[in-house]
């Protein structure tokens, strides 16, 4: 849903209802770049460099990155 939200925000093609939503690994317009699942080129090495989602940002040269996660504590 989050991915389907921001092609919405970004002005890129979405399914009517987010539930049929399939994102696309790479999404691209003049002003906005979107990448979903792809591993980030870093200066040092590091492990953990696939974030869910990259927003490209062309004008301002800017990026949002969004890792999604869904914490449990089993303390009941």
């Amino acid at each position: 849903m989050i991915h389907w939200c921001l092609c919405e925000r970004f002005g890129f093609e979405r399914n009517q209802k987010w539930y049929n939503h399939t994102p696309k690994r790479v999404l691209e317009s003049e002003k906005y770049k979107m990448l979903w699942d792809f591993s980030i080129q870093t200066d040092h090495p590091v492990e953990a460099n696939k974030p869910d989602i990259v927003v490209l940002d062309k004008n301002t040269r800017k990026c949002l990155i969004i890792d999604v996660a869904c914490p449990f504590e089993s303390g009941w």
